[in-house]
């Protein structure tokens, strides 16, 4: 199964890619029912309930995501080390200066820890926008009880700015306040990753103004589902 995967992930289109998943996770539910529930399903009621699993609708057209560069860091979601983890995290800016903010955490097996979107009714700048989100999340990761985290982004002028560590502006008194958010972290890493490596955070941070203020615990909103298989996969070791 994760060899047939691994051709369709690398060989299909992306909508083939969906639908297969979208297959693969109704029959998992029905593998389920069947053995916890004593529910025999059908293959015609499988294919049904996959076709429920729906690509996430795009955002409204007032909504769109920050363009922080590509920058060096990896194209997909990298699993994180066994005792650690990974936080990624994204905002969405709208143009009437609206934002939405998404977080997962994951640990090293791609489990969902957490996830979470909210909806900031703030005029904000796309770079403000960014660190707010980081704060927030590092907030939650605390609260969470999270205690060696890796957090990740894909907005290159914020992890500039994070790495520089000092100014004077507005942007610079929020990363101070991240700052000292991380005493009540035993380890922290920050770091950048291109967009392709969030989707998930990215899905979130979209749909904020659906969600307002959600925090989910194992688990997260339906449509997230296509997108945490499609990290896991893209994170399996090349078995060559």
């Amino acid at each position: 199964m994760a060899e047939f995967m691994g051709w369709v992930v690398t060989e299909m289109e992306l909508q083939v890619v969906a639908d297969v998943q979208r297959i693969l996770f109704s029959m998992w539910e029905a593998r389920n029912k069947l053995i916890f529930e004593e529910k025999p399903l059908s293959m015609a009621s499988i294919l049904a309930r996959a076709t429920t699993l729906v690509c996430p609708p795009p955002p409204p057209s007032s909504f769109f995501l920050a363009n922080g560069g590509q920058g060096q860091g990896p194209g997909k979601w990298v699993r994180p080390a066994v005792d650690i983890v990974k936080v990624n995290v994204d905002a969405a800016v709208g143009r009437d200066k609206m934002a939405g903010f998404g977080m997962v955490a994951r640990d090293n097996a791609g489990e969902v820890l957490a996830a979470a979107a909210k909806f900031a009714t703030l005029a904000l700048s796309p770079t403000v926008a960014e660190a707010l989100c980081l704060r927030w999340a590092m907030e939650l990761s605390v609260h969470l009880g999270f205690r060696r985290v890796q957090f990740e982004t894909d907005y290159l002028p914020l992890f500039q700015a994070w790495k520089k560590a000092n100014g004077t502006s507005y942007l610079f008194s929020i990363i101070y306040d991240c700052r000292s958010l991380l005493s009540a972290i035993d380890y922290v890493d920050f770091s950048f990753v291109r967009r392709q490596g969030k989707f998930c955070a990215d899905y979130l941070a979209r749909h904020a103004f659906t969600f307002q203020d959600v925090v989910w615990i194992e688990e997260g909103p339906p449509g997230l589902s296509s997108f945490l298989c499609s990290d896991i996969l893209a994170s399996m070791p090349d078995s060559t």
